[in-house]
């Protein structure tokens, strides 16, 4: 696939009460029951997103959380161990320059952005399919 052409597949879920998205990178023409078989078996293969309606969660397969994002207040970090590598700012609360090694679901480099808006923030991703999973 062409870096432009990949896009996320959403996928709804099959309980209406649920309220949860799915979303893949796949193509828009993948078989939308194999798929979710697949992120739920543990068997796929690539980071996915869950969504329900309130925080996007950013995974790898369903033993733990990558990234979270409130969905209604994206600055605020979602969970614990990000808002730790916040405490950064407790010795240097105006840094010149950050560089975040692993963007994971981009929360992080998104909060810096916002509350230190005149800072440069370097970011470095090995996971090519991450990134494109978190835009």
């Amino acid at each position: 696939m062409k870096r432009g052409s990949m896009r996320l597949l959403t996928i709804k879920s099959p309980f209406p009460q649920a309220n949860l998205k799915l979303k893949v990178l796949e193509p828009p023409d993948s078989c939308h029951e194999n798929l979710r078989e697949r992120v739920y078996s543990g068997s796929y293969d690539k980071p996915f997103i869950v969504d329900n309606s309130r925080r996007r969660f950013l995974h790898f397969d369903f033993s733990a959380i990558q990234s979270a994002m409130e969905l209604e207040n994206p600055q605020r970090l979602a969970l614990a161990y990000t808002r730790k590598m916040m405490a950064f700012l407790l010795f240097n609360r105006s840094p010149k320059r950050i560089l975040l090694l692993g963007l994971g679901g981009g929360s992080l480099r998104q909060v810096l952005l916002f509350q230190l808006a005149r800072r440069c923030t370097d970011g470095s991703r090995s996971e090519r399919r991450c990134h494109l999973a978190s835009r």
